[in-house]
């Protein structure tokens, strides 16, 4: 318990960025021979302390990208199999649908940022493991000596150190899952936007040919009422002319009388 209660004070101070603080020493650490190796070992654990607590939280992180990934994944397909299935003679809808791609995009793009923020922490904490690592591989070199009794300290330090590599093993494998989910993202991705231009370009087309087709009917309709009103007033011309003619003939009559 007393390993336990030290451990957390220490990953504790790190998380908050201050240095470790200064823990009483253990009664079994005492009779250690080798000047060094218990201060060394404090070191260690602090680092691999605070390397877990820190990767506990990108692997929450990891969980939480793959999940959006995954849902802007099934929104993507979705306005896919909504695009070329607007109605070109609805501008209303065909807006909408644009609304919605642009919506979608800007979805897509804080995701992309906020997943290359993680993995940037990732490749930093790989970093950060190996280099641990490698001062622990340095300091079982120096103290871990087969005809030395090891302190207590350096059990809690190998138990912190597996805890440590399974935690780092984790973190690759949610690594390739998040890269996975955006790999298959990002075709989900190009297949709307290919979609969507094609469908854009038919669109545009159609409505324009619709536009073009209610001009025709308006100028037909403008065409029709001209001619109605042209027929009228040849219809009143000839009957001018008609009376006119008339009344000529009936001067002429008198005339002769």
């Amino acid at each position: 318990m007393t390993g336990i209660r030290i451990s957390a004070i220490v990953a504790f101070s790190c998380a908050l960025g201050l240095a470790p603080l200064a823990v009483a020493a253990d009664p079994g650490d005492e009779c250690c021979s080798q000047p060094g190796r218990i201060e060394s070992a404090k070191k260690l654990l602090a680092q691999s302390e605070n390397f877990k607590l820190k990767a506990s939280q990108y692997h929450l992180n990891a969980k939480e990208s793959i999940k959006d990934a995954k849902f802007l994944t099934g929104k993507a397909d979705s306005l896919k199999a909504r695009a070329g299935a607007v109605d070109s003679n609805s501008p209303k809808e065909l807006q909408s649908s644009i609304s919605a791609f642009k919506e979608h995009a800007a979805q897509y793009k804080a995701h992309l940022d906020k997943v290359e923020r993680e993995l940037g922490h990732c490749h930093s904490s790989e970093s950060e493991y190996q280099a641990h690592l490698q001062e622990y591989t340095l300091h079982t070199q120096q103290y871990h000596l087969a005809d030395i009794k090891p302190p207590h300290i350096c059990g809690r330090l190998q138990m912190s150190e597996r805890d440590a590599s399974h935690v780092a093993n984790t973190l690759r494998a949610d690594q390739q899952r998040l890269v996975k989910s955006e790999v298959d993202l990002a075709s989900a991705e190009n297949n709307l936007q290919t979609s969507m231009q094609n469908s854009m370009q038919t669109d545009a087309a159609l409505y324009h040919r619709s536009q073009l087709a209610e001009e025709e009917r308006k100028l037909s309709g403008e065409f029709a009422g001209l001619k109605t009103e042209y027929e009228l007033m040849q219809m009143q011309r000839d009957a001018l002319l008609g009376h006119a003619a008339s009344m000529g003939s009936k001067s002429v009559q008198g005339k002769l009388k």
